[in-house]
């Protein structure tokens, strides 16, 4: 969408308030689950393991592609790329909808008819006409989408314990493209999470605060994360990595500084560590690092484990083993910006249930992208108001 009719609706928002229509709340909880997991409803039970790793990989890389122009005013809109779902039920009366759950996107959009060219998803496309709540936003060309307003819930919307929100500016695509490799797909849309003045964060701000947070689990866990928006989300404890965002003007990323890496006590600085040289993205799978920096990590690891690598290893990925059993495996800091984040062996390995372990990291041009595999079992917390990002370990399975 042009930045006219962006700028246009930015204005409209401060006549449009979004108000709590449940019970009052200043914080509430919603689970999140992996596409490929078990807890999905589109869980493939003849995908293996490997499969579901590649595939998300794949998709990662995908994205990091897309997301090479970083002076564009908002990150692209990849449903199709998704691997984090949540369930949300939009307009009146409600519609289950799946969305992805991405913190690089500046809107908040699904699939609507009357659809010029919309992709094959496995749930019914929201029909705006037959949503007696929904207001749309007369502004701009509707060529490719627009903008409107409706009731969007959160929780079965025949409990108490739904939590539901008027007039949430949302965009509807009529003309959307998809991914030839996969001709039905699992996701509605995408809950904009990014920084900006339309994410569902921005818009809800005045109730539930600037801030929210996530505990993804792995993509082959038996449990749903959980996502967390106002008071809720706040950390406690003493296990907090917090670094300082930094904020690019006109784009919806969420930047950090990542100074350098370490692999045990052999460190590489980053080329030039300017601040904001990583993002973090709960839409990509990955953690990409700016080449120079991931081969130097990819030969300090080489180094220091001591098993062999395979000759040949499973594609996408460029160092893999055939087992780590019984190998030390080297710890693995980030530096960043005012705190140090030690990860674990399953947050810069992909483990397959053959035995063979594959490096989760991958080489980019350009700035480096926070996974969601290294982001796995952990909270992380983005804070608008203080502008930080924090990581605190946790089972997230029970979190």
């Amino acid at each position: 969408m042009g930045l006219i009719l962006l700028l246009i609706v930015q204005l409209t928002l401060l006549s449009t308030p979004s108000t709590t229509t449940a019970k009052p709340t200043n914080g509430f909880s919603v689970d999140i689950f992996h596409r490929d997991s078990p807890v999905s409803p589109f869980y493939n039970p003849s995908m293996n393991r490997t499969e579901a790793i590649i595939w998300a990989a794949k998709r990662s890389i995908s994205r990091s592609n897309m997301l090479l122009n970083l002076d564009s005013a908002e990150a692209p809109i990849l449903p199709c790329e998704a691997n984090y779902l949540m369930r949300i039920w939009l307009g009146t009366p409600p519609l289950e909808q799946f969305v992805t759950v991405d913190s690089g996107s500046a809107e908040t959009w699904v699939q609507c008819e009357p659809c010029d060219n919309c992709y094959r998803q496995a749930t019914p496309i929201f029909d705006l006409i037959k949503s007696s709540t929904y207001n749309r936003l007369t502004y701009g060309t509707f060529s490719r989408g627009g903008l409107g307003t409706d009731v969007l819930r959160f929780g079965d919307p025949n409990s108490s314990n739904m939590v539901s929100f008027n007039n949430l500016v949302f965009g509807c695509g009529f003309n959307n493209s998809w991914k030839p490799y996969e001709p039905i797909q699992n996701v509605t849309g995408i809950l904009g999470l990014g920084n900006s003045p339309l994410s569902f964060v921005a818009q809800l701000s005045s109730q539930l605060g600037q801030i929210f947070s996530y505990c993804l689990t792995s993509y082959y866990s038996p449990s749903s994360g959980t996502f967390r928006f106002g008071n809720e989300s706040t950390q406690s404890g003493n296990s907090i990595s917090t670094t300082p965002m930094v904020q690019k003007p006109g784009n919806a990323l969420y930047y950090v500084t990542l100074n350098g890496i370490s692999v045990d006590e052999d460190r590489v600085d980053a080329k030039q560590p300017s601040e904001g040289n990583m993002f973090v993205d709960s839409g990509s799978s990955v953690t990409m690092l700016e080449s120079s920096l991931y081969y130097a990590v990819q030969n300090l690891l080489l180094d220091n484990i001591e098993s062999d690598p395979l000759d040949q290893p499973n594609p996408p990925f460029r160092v893999c083993y055939e087992s780590l059993e019984n190998v030390d495996v080297p710890t693995l800091t980030f530096h960043f910006a005012g705190d140090d984040l030690i990860m674990m062996e399953s947050n810069f390995f992909h483990f397959f249930k053959s035995g063979i372990a594959c490096l989760a990291l991958e080489p980019r041009d350009g700035t480096s992208i926070l996974g969601s595999v290294s982001q796995v079992d952990y909270k992380v917390e983005y804070d608008l108001g203080r502008k930080t990002v924090s990581f605190a370990p946790a089972d997230c399975t029970r979190d």
